[in-house]
């Protein structure tokens, strides 16, 4: 029974030694901050990319709208004209 307690009081003393290194735990943290800050920017990029793509798509569609309803009013001038022309 002496024996185990004594192990657990070693093994104890290992878990203090290593957890008072402060300078390595202190060194992952930062990594982790770091990482962490490096993931947050990528999103805001990503966000503000998929944002501007929307934007483009929207102009796009509105140009494509422009341009087929122009067409239409053309064709149907065309053939007014033409309609015109031939009597």
């Amino acid at each position: 029974m002496d024996s185990q307690l004594d192990q657990i009081k070693a093994r104890l003393q290992e878990i203090e030694a290593i957890l008072s290194d402060n300078a390595a735990l202190r060194q992952a943290q930062d990594a982790v901050q770091s990482a962490e800050k490096i993931s947050n920017d990528a999103k805001k990029s990503l966000n503000h990319a998929e944002q501007e793509v929307q934007a483009q798509q929207i102009k796009i569609e509105q140009t494509e709208a422009s341009l087929y309803g122009a067409r239409s009013i053309i064709r149907k001038n065309y053939r007014t004209c033409r309609k015109i022309w031939l009597h």
